[in-house]
């Protein structure tokens, strides 16, 4: 059973943005797109995970959730609770030579073209432990494993004493564990799963300037036609107009608005408004900020206008 899927890929769309609104020829744009695709793949790696584990039968009643986030020690891909245990999963969609290593605990790739990379897998000994000690302040008693999901089958090298399965071998390997008494009721379970829910705090990856030391100023500005791509929409009467490709659009500059909230920061004040729209009219920019609904703090030419990022996603 799942009491906790995973959260909305908001990260995925940070990258997505980021990038369109920087020049290929930006420093850290090769950077960006190379952790953007890391990122998808992963992305795809977990729904594969899960798209096997949910047709499968465990043999054991037990809770699943997922993109579990408590702080910055206890952050896990999925989370599986049983009776007798709990079970870290992380899932990564690697390519290459896969190694596993110790000392420190990390998984390298190589490329064909020499390419190599490194992650460093110490997050899961930190939430497993976390983990321990968040029962053991409860009084419960149970153990936890941990083990690394590759995703789809390919070859490995593992020197490590950490469990490395692919998908379709979870449900035998959790079959395999020694049940032995039981140790906790079905709702001291379910407690646990809704307590570790309730406690989840999601990723929160804006502004995406900020968190890439990017100068706002280096942005590409300007409202994007949706029909063509193209930035630079022309402020018209009761709307906005493509000069490239003839498109009209009544709320244009919405997503674009969103698009500011994502890069530079959760306040915009007029002038950074119209900076960022490519508007010369100041009252416009009132209205096009009174019309969002955001709330105002200050007052006349000091008012910045809050963005709830709650509203991120919709």
């Amino acid at each position: 059973m799942i009491i906790k899927g995973r959260d909305s890929p908001i990260s995925l769309i940070g990258y997505e943005v980021l990038l369109k609104r920087l020049s290929k020829s930006h420093e850290k744009y090769y950077m960006i797109q190379d952790r953007f695709l890391s990122a998808k793949a992963g992305r795809g790696g977990e729904e594969e995970f899960d798209r096997i584990i949910e047709k499968q039968h465990l043999g054991v009643p037990h809770l699943f959730l997922h993109d579990l986030s408590l702080n910055k020690d206890f952050q896990v891909d999925s989370l599986l609770i049983t009776q007798n245990y709990l079970f870290v999963f992380e899932i990564k969609n690697l390519g290459g030579k896969i190694n596993f290593l110790s000392n420190p605990l990390r998984v390298e790739q190589e490329y064909e073209d020499g390419k190599e990379r490194a992650y460093d897998l110490s997050q899961m000994d930190k939430s497993t432990y976390y983990l321990s000690r968040w029962l053991e302040m409860r009084g419960i008693k149970l153990p936890v494993y941990r083990a690394f999901v590759l995703p789809y089958p390919k070859k490995f090298e593992n020197h490590t004493n950490m469990t490395v399965l692919f998908p379709n071998a979870v449900p035998p390997y959790i079959r395999s564990i020694r049940q032995g008494k039981t140790r906790i009721s079905e709702s001291q379970m379910k407690e646990i799963g809704e307590q570790l829910k309730l406690e989840h705090r999601g990723f929160k990856p804006f502004p995406m300037c900020k968190r890439w030391g990017i100068d706002p100023k280096d942005l590409l500005t300007g409202v994007e036609c949706e029909k063509c791509g193209r930035l630079g929409m022309e402020k018209v009467i009761r709307g906005w107009f493509c000069r490239k490709c003839g498109f009209f659009n009544v709320n244009a500059h919405e997503k674009t608005m969103k698009e500011y909230f994502m890069l530079v920061g959760d306040t915009i004040t007029n002038r950074e408004c119209r900076w960022f729209l490519g508007i010369g009219d100041r009252h416009v920019a009132t209205r096009i900020l009174i019309g969002m609904k955001l709330a105002a703090i200050g007052e006349k030419r000091h008012t910045k206008y809050v963005f709830d990022y709650q509203n991120m996603v919709k």
